[in-house]
Parts: C-alpha cells; sequence; structure tokens
C-alpha cells in the first residue's frame, strides 16, 4: 500500500459494499466529517485538530494511496469541528468493500489541484460525467421542502399568472408536478412507504427540471436562487408562455430547454430561434466553424409513422438555414418507452426499436441535412429498501444515429449532449402510531 508523498497522516474510509447494489462508475459521494462521522459513528475531529481552518490542506486518493481525487468542499465550518466534503469516486464495488484514504497536514501546501470550494475546477471536476445533482434528505432536514417550494417558484415563472390555480387541465405534466409538490410539502417532506414509492421517481424529475429551470434563469439550485427567465429575448419568453399551457407544446419545449441548459452550462453560446418553420436551436461552440442547428422534438406514440414524420419535418426545418451547419434532431422518447425503474443498462426493447426506425431514414439519399439524431428517454434505478439508506436516481439517457451520407458530417468530438443524472438518499424511520382515546 502506497502513501502519498509529503503528506503527514492519513485516515481509511471504507464504504461498506453490502450497502451497494450495483457498481458506481464515477460516482460523487459524500464525505461528512465531525464527531460521529459514517455507518459505525467515528470521532474524526482529529482531522480539526491538526488542519484547523485551512480547509484545503487534505487529500483523498483511491485505495492504492497515491492515486488523488477530486474533492469539491461545500461545507467546512472549524469551529464546530464538522466539514462536508464531495467526492468523486471512480469504481464502487458492490462485491467488496471499497477502501479511501483522506490525508490531512498542517503543514502541507494548498491542495489546490485537487480540492476547492463551488465553482472552483476541482469542485467541477466532481460534477462532471452528467451528474447535475445529489441530495442527501437525511443530512438537510428541510432540504427536500425548500427544493419543492423552489420548484414550485420555478415552474410558475413558465406560466401565465395564477395558471395552476384556475386550470381544469388536472393531467398537464406542469400541474402533475406542481400538484405533487404541494402535496409533499403538507407532509412536511415526508415520502410514505409503500404507498409512496413511485413518487420517489417523480422527486428525481423536480430535481432535474429544478436544474434545468435554474439553468436558464441564470438562478442557481445549490443556493436555490432564482431569477427572472432570461432564456432567449423577450419576443421569444412571450412565445413560451403563450404555448406552455398546451400540454403537447409544453413537452415540446421541455426538451427545447433542458438542451438549451446542458449547453449553457457547458460555456456554449445558445441562441432559441424564433421564426416558425426553423429549428429550435443555433448552438456555437468554441474553436468550431460551423454552429449546429438543433430541431428538438418530444415523441408521444413510437409507430413508425409517428417516427419518420418527425424525421421529415426536422429534416425541412434544418434544410431552410442558410449557410453550412452541422443538422442535428433530438427526439425525446421517454413517453412511449416509459422505462420506469431498471435494474442494468441495456437498451430498452422500444430505444432499439425506435431506432431502427431512425436508421432507415437518415440513409442514403433521405433527409441529409440531419447529421446526427440523439433518442433520449429517462429511466430510474432504486438502490436498497427501506429500512435501509435507499439511494434513487434519475437517468437521462441516450444514444447516438449518424446519417450514413449527411450533407455536413457531424464530428464525433461535437459535444451535443451527454444526459443528466441526479441523484438522492433517502433515510428511513419507523411510523409513530397514534394512541387511541377511549
Amino acid at each position: 500500500m502506497g502513501w502519498l508523498r509529503e503528506w503527514g497522516k492519513r485516515v481509511k474510509i471504507t464504504i461498506d459494499h453490502s450497502k451497494i447494489d450495483a457498481p458506481l462508475f464515477n460516482f460523487p459521494i459524500l464525505l461528512y466529517l465531525s464527531a460521529s462521522s459514517g455507518q459505525h459513528p467515528r470521532d474524526v475531529t482529529f482531522v480539526f485538530n491538526e488542519i484547523g481552518a485551512n480547509s484545503k490542506k487534505i487529500a483523498v486518493t483511491q485505495n492504492d494511496g497515491t492515486t488523488q481525487l477530486y474533492v469539491e468542499i461545500e461545507k467546512w465550518d472549524y469551529a464546530n469541528k464538522k466539514a462536508r466534503l464531495w467526492v468523486k469516486v471512480p469504481h464502487i464495488a458492490s462485491d467488496i468493500d471499497t477502501d479511501l484514504y483522506l490525508y490531512y497536514d498542517k503543514n502541507h501546501a494548498d491542495n489546490v489541484d485537487y480540492v476547492g470550494y463551488s465553482n472552483s475546477l476541482p469542485a467541477k471536476n466532481v460534477w462532471s460525467n452528467h451528474f447535475v445533482y445529489v441530495r442527501h434528505m437525511r443530512d438537510e432536514p428541510r432540504a427536500l421542502i425548500d427544493l419543492l417550494q423552489y420548484h414550485k417558484r420555478l415552474i410558475e415563472g413558465l406560466f401565465p399568472k395564477n395558471w395552476f390555480f384556475k386550470t381544469k387541465k388536472r393531467n398537464h405534466p406542469a400541474y402533475i408536478r406542481w400538484d405533487l409538490c404541494n402535496r409533499m410539502i403538507k407532509q412536511n417532506g415526508v415520502v410514505k412507504f409503500p404507498e409512496q414509492r413511485d413518487e420517489l421517481t417523480q422527486i428525481g424529475s423536480i430535481m432535474l427540471d429544478s436544474y434545468i429551470l435554474s439553468q436558464i434563469t441564470g438562478g442557481d439550485i445549490k443556493d436555490l436562487s432564482l431569477r427572472p427567465l432570461s432564456y432567449g429575448d423577450k419576443a421569444f419568453q412571450e412565445k413560451i408562455l403563450s404555448r406552455v399551457t398546451d400540454e403537447n407544446q409544453f413537452e415540446d419545449i421541455m426538451v427545447e430547454l433542458y438542451i438549451g441548459a446542458w449547453h449553457l452550462s457547458n460555456g456554449h453560446k445558445v441562441t432559441p430561434v424564433e421564426e416558425e418553420g426553423l429549428p429550435d436551436l443555433r448552438i456555437e461552440f468554441p474553436n468550431v466553424t460551423y454552429p449546429a442547428f438543433i430541431e428538438c422534438k418530444h415523441l408521444r406514440t413510437r409507430t413508425k409513422r409517428r417516427v419518420i414524420d418527425l424525421v421529415r419535418k426536422a429534416n425541412n426545418q434544418i434544410k431552410k438555414i442558410n449557410g453550412q451547419c452541422y443538422g442535428i434532431m433530438i427526439v425525446d422518447a421517454t413517453l412511449p418507452v416509459a422505462a420506469g425503474i431498471v435494474k442494468d443498462d441495456r437498451l430498452p426493447a422500444q430505444i432499439q426499436e425506435i431506432s431502427k426506425v431512425i436508421r432507415s431514414a437518415l440513409s442514403g439519399e433521405k433527409n441529409r441535412s440531419i447529421g446526427t439524431t440523439l433518442v433520449v428517454w429517462d429511466d430510474n434505478t432504486i438502490l436498497g429498501q427501506p429500512p435501509e439508506k435507499t439511494l434513487v436516481t434519475l437517468r437521462r439517457r441516450h444514444i447516438r444515429i449518424n446519417h450514413n451520407r449527411p450533407n455536413t458530417v457531424v464530428p464525433r468530438t461535437l459535444p451535443l449532449f451527454n444526459g443528466f443524472n441526479v441523484d438522492f438518499f433517502v433515510s428511513w424511520y419507523p411510523r409513530t402510531r397514534k394512541s387511541r382515546k377511549n
């Protein structure tokens, strides 16, 4: 076992494999340092005794003791000797324990290459590979309530004033989310098991939509801050307001917004296109000659005719663009795929079926304005059952289908969309029974 050079002290951290139902890769984990840390409470305040308020005089390594991992410092409270550190772990096994080492040394220089606060380069490296949001509900008792209230305010900002109170469209997807937020807030953020098991996955969707909407409003989901809608110009914002109340158009808009949010978060210039009959988004990339024009579609049924019609329409819209560009179509197939809760990464049969139709439509002389199509869908994983701590994951997955003879070949290295992962942990407690009055 190696030792990281020039570091004086370290403590071993073990992730219990019995709590991991399936292997995890490039996964951000929370290290909570306090007088009572871990599954088997242990006092690790000696770390604070050594380095005090100098939070960057730490390092975390893999089990070889020398390979450093990226660390985000969410909180370092020297006075109360508590800290919350997020560490990106390459592989967490489900059959054997995973060991890490936390180094700490008051005489060492600040470890700025691997350790940093939010928005630093090390912190951003923790959250690469599609993870946009992770929460531990037990560690923040009001976390879920705060998030639900935040989501309500965000989604209300997209709709005409008081629409949610006046509408009769109770099956509108936005209303369903809004109503769930209200019900969960009234329950003080408590999820009842087993009767609300399915709503765990809806909470994951709320978290992802909150991240997306915070990106397009210029807010910050980490501190639940809000700003007015800043996506597109005033005319485009009015266009959103006029369309969101229609259930089908709302779903199309949400596809456009999450693709736009992903590109904004990756530093690309995003311009919503206002003119009817043209693609939804113009994306400009650093050091790339041509822009990408993206048409976003929400697939409601997976019939062959419907899929082909979407491809033809997107091709015709991209064809109208003057000048050379990369033509991209995004097809969100979440609704007809209905993947639900899954146990592995196999492609759903419905995705294979949809992809086969799209590959046929993107061949030869057909639909050559589309260089690449991304088929996107959501699924969920749930690891652990009450009374054990439960990890709920929403994954927005995708596959890429290239035209074999496009007008403009889309480079495989062009960053179009890498999906999203949202994770949250739930700790369960026995229900308290109210005594009956005689």
